[in-house]
């Protein structure tokens, strides 16, 4: 008998997706006043942390990276637009092609979901393009799943490269302890916003298809739907069966995150 393959490491994996090609669109319009304030502050961290970078590492795609996104969210924010081109040396590139570009240039997953998080911040449009929304979706799965994994430790299973689930996946993580079963679906998209019901109903349906699933925890960076939308929703989970959506932004929310798995297994 043959011993299944183990998946390969998240970072290989990662490097792996940037070799997908990508299509093009541009957008604009005019930002909010927080907007143009988020931006600027991202910006002006982005470019710091790109500066102090190229002194502390060898490595320069990601400094580079930080500096150039950085520079393009100031002048974002000065602007008050959202802008359909920059140009380059190398000649003009549209917004959406830039951000594409350091989507699949940046070195780990946490530096492509800065660049996710800021772009779709500033045009949410940009998530219509199949392959940033593949990658802006791809970063976020794999910096949650890392933090879960500093949490629990070997009680995250990632389920996603799960052979015998086939190709259709219930659900992206499972922590287990003593017996009980959490799973964990993890979405991204734009911040500004809440989540889609029919996103949620529909994972909350794939999910508890698996008998043995105790609960399910939906991870999300966007806004947290109102109460109304959480009870409609649960009205899909099985009884006896758990349900929670957790909005994860950055690493300050792990504490909720973790708390709410506590208290489902």
């Amino acid at each position: 008998m043959t011993t299944p393959a183990e998946p390969p490491g998240r970072i290989a994996r990662w490097k792996a997706r940037r070799r997908v090609r990508a299509a093009h669109r541009a957008a604009a319009g005019k930002l909010a006043p927080g907007a143009r304030l988020t931006l600027g502050l991202t910006g002006a961290a982005a470019l710091c942390a790109g500066a102090v970078a190229v002194f502390i590492t060898e490595v320069e795609a990601g400094p580079v990276a930080l500096i150039t996104v950085g520079a393009v969210l100031l002048i974002i924010a000065v602007m008050g637009r959202r802008i359909a081109s920059v140009s380059l040396v190398d000649g003009g590139m549209t917004f959406e092609e830039r951000v594409e570009q350091q989507l699949s240039q940046a070195d780990t997953p946490q530096q492509a979901l800065e660049v996710a998080t800021a772009a779709t911040t500033v045009a949410p449009e940009v998530q219509k393009n199949e392959h940033i929304a593949f990658m802006s979706h791809a970063a976020y799965e794999e910096v949650v799943a890392d933090r879960l994994a500093s949490i629990f430790g070997t009680q995250v299973v990632d389920a996603r490269y799960d052979q015998r689930q086939g190709s259709r996946r219930a659900y992206d993580l499972l922590v287990t302890r003593e017996g009980k079963r959490v799973g964990i679906e993890i979405l991204f998209g734009d911040p500004s916003k809440p989540v889609a019901r029919r996103r949620v109903e529909d994972r909350v349906l794939r999910a508890f298809s698996q008998p043995d699933l105790d609960a399910l925890i939906i991870v999300c960076n966007q806004r947290e739907p109102s109460r109304l939308f959480l009870e409609q929703v649960s009205a899909f989970v099985p009884q006896g069966k758990g349900f929670q959506y957790v909005r994860w932004v950055d690493h300050t929310d792990s504490s909720t995150l973790r708390q709410t798995i506590e208290e489902q297994l």
